[in-house]
């Protein structure tokens, strides 16, 4: 028989193993481990170790292992991931170190201990074989080794312009006139940065420039003599060359607060408090000035009908109706599309037949960059108006372009177009054809008995008699309420002309409203700026490479247009461009911009009709 006794030590026993598994199955759960484990390495070349916990937070207590010989030249980088897949959770942090030494042998980096929930785990350790690289410059390495310890030993924060320094790159220095050239200024820090805000922007005096700048840089790593920097893009343009001979790039200056790392002397401290362990500097960086050698275009094979296209283009020609009646409008759309600037192109010679009224042509320009390239498309959209039936070939378009990857001159043409007109109704003198089968049935209808009415049939005093007298009653209320809506519309004339101002500029704005929508900060504020300067080449027809805040200002007030409206036209565009590239008050504010700027197109609208 089996007593009270028995069974209660049986029940602690299986309690005891189960808290035992549980337990196990979390230590096994989490898992501190570093990678690799075994490293390959030349003298002054960093490397990067990761200290990883599956199942454990690294903020409860982390100590990093003692170095030595080497040196931290980047980091600690730290990251955490958290998952809920199916109602099941993980958890995993970790730290990154860039580490670089100048000795040569084999080194054994010591295990690094983590704390978490009172239980102590540690890494493996790694092995590192250092052979003789390339001689490195010291000096940058010694001088911060130095400036890490004062005189009497206490650590404090020093900062070298080589911890920070802005590049301005170019993808290629000799480039032919009209040639795209892709000017970059990047960013070098060893420090976070913040509050970043544009001193001096380069004017890029004798290009044609675009900005070409990604919507969100990213930032990225680059190792220089051994120093690990994280990269940032602050302005990346696509210039085109007008002249010939050497033309310089202006260089970008900027200021920013960077945040200096303290060293710390305790190796017990959290890396994670480090944030209390930063000192702010303001500081003021320039980059330098880069020059290009541009050259001519060749004369050898130039055609005569070049207009100073250069890139790679096509060319397209199409008609959104090949058959119409005399009197009825068609469109003729002539496409460039291609790399390179397509603003600058000239418009069509085109020699349409005489019999075809043709009104001037619509232009349009989608640009845009496609890696670091400038792409896009030019449209000349032509309305024709045929006067008589008949059969009409359309003309051609044509260009010439410089291809600068392959030096040669290229030219291409639309393809052969013919359009067919019927005879219009109501337009053209009619004339009866006796050959013509309708023609006969007309002459058959005028000679035959004509009868008003069938036998035994009355109209007067029949229904459709009474319908017809009661006809204007019906009609008159209508018409007098039409009248006098359209005695209001005319009346208020303010409001009528408000209106059509109002869905100019959001026809205008459409595109930026759709990126505001999406949040999209850099490429709504880019957007803005487009919209207002496409909106004043529209309403002037000027080109709009040759638009600029310093003319547009005196264009608009020839235009008559009041000077708080062009005051809030010049302050518009240097805020959204100031906003595209450093914060400035209210810049989340996306609505706000755009509101303002629809009011601001209307009232140019208004003012530029009166």
């Amino acid at each position: 028989m089996i007593s009270i006794s028995d069974i209660f030590g049986k029940t602690a026993f299986c309690l005891s193993i189960l808290i035992w598994l549980l337990a196990g199955q979390e230590l096994a759960a989490q898992k501190f481990s570093v990678s690799p484990s075994d490293v390959n390495i030349a003298t002054g070349k960093p490397f990067k170790i990761v200290y990883s916990m599956e199942g454990g937070d690294l903020q409860e207590g982390f100590r990093p292992p003692d170095f030595k010989p080497f040196r931290i030249v980047g980091g600690p980088e730290t990251q955490t991931s958290f998952q809920m897949i199916n109602g099941a959770t993980s958890f995993s942090s970790s730290v990154g170190y860039y580490l670089s030494t100048d000795q040569v042998g084999t080194f054994t980096i010591p295990s690094a201990v983590a704390n978490v929930k009172g239980k102590s785990r540690k890494s493996g350790k790694i092995k590192v074989k250092v052979t003789k690289g390339k001689q490195q410059a010291q000096s940058r390495s010694n001088s911060r080794q130095q400036n890490a310890t004062g005189s009497a030993g206490v650590a404090k924060a020093e900062v070298n312009n080589s911890d920070y320094f802005i590049e301005l790159k170019v993808d290629q220095d000799t480039v032919y006139t009209g040639q795209q050239v892709t000017a970059t200024y990047m960013l070098y820090t060893t420090h976070s940065v913040e509050n970043l805000s544009v001193l001096e922007m380069p004017q890029f005096s004798g290009f044609w420039s675009e900005d070409n700048s990604p919507s969100r840089p990213p930032s990225n790593r680059e190792v220089r003599d051994g120093v690990v920097y994280t990269t940032h893009i602050l302005k990346r343009m696509a210039l085109f060359p007008q002249g010939t001979g050497e033309l310089e790039i202006e260089p970008l200056e900027i200021e920013a607060t960077i945040l200096i790392q303290r060293p710390n002397n305790n190796p017990r401290r959290s890396i994670f408090n480090r944030l209390f362990n930063q000192e702010r500097k303001r500081v003021k960086i320039k980059s330098k000035a880069k020059k290009i050698k541009v050259r001519p275009l060749p004369t050898q094979g130039k055609p005569d009908n070049f207009s100073g296209l250069v890139g790679t283009y096509r060319l397209t020609a199409a008609l959104d109706s090949t058959k119409t009646s005399a009197g009825d409008p068609v469109s003729y759309k002539v496409t460039i599309s291609g790399t390179g600037n397509l603003k600058g192109t000239a418009e069509f010679d085109l020699e349409f037949d005489e019999k075809l009224e043709v009104f001037d042509p619509k232009v349009e320009v989608d640009a845009y960059p496609q890696g670091t390239k400038m792409k896009g498309k030019k449209s000349f959209e032509y309305i024709l108006l045929p006067k008589e039936a008949g059969v009409y070939k359309l003309p051609k378009a044509e260009i010439s372009y410089f291809d600068p990857d392959r030096e040669v001159y290229v030219s291409t043409a639309s393809r052969d177009m013919r359009l067919v007109v019927r005879k219009g109704e109501g337009n053209q003198p009619f004339t009866v054809d006796a050959t013509d089968e309708i023609a006969g049935g007309f002459r058959d209808n005028i000679t035959g008995k004509i009868s008003l009415h069938q036998r035994g049939r009355h109209f007067f005093g029949g229904l459709p008699y009474m319908g017809l007298m009661a006809l204007p009653f019906v009609l008159f209320p209508l018409f007098f309420f039409r009248h006098r809506n359209q005695e209001k519309e005319m009346l208020d004339v303010v409001g009528r002309k408000r209106r059509a101002a109002l869905a100019v500029a959001q026809k205008r704005l459409d595109e930026a409203k759709v990126l505001m929508d999406k949040n999209d900060r850099k490429a709504f504020y880019n957007d803005v700026v487009k919209s207002l300067y496409g909106y004043i080449t529209d309403k002037v027809n000027m080109p709009l490479g040759s638009l600029s805040k310093d003319n547009v200002a005196d264009l608009l007030k020839e235009k008559g247009v009041q000077d708080s409206t062009i005051d809030k036209f010049v302050e518009t565009v240097k805020y959204c461009e100031m906003a595209v590239y450093a914060p400035v008050p209210d810049a989340d504010n996306l609505k706000g911009t755009y509101e303002d700027t629809l009011s601001l197109i209307a009232d140019m609208e208004d003012q530029l009709q009166a």
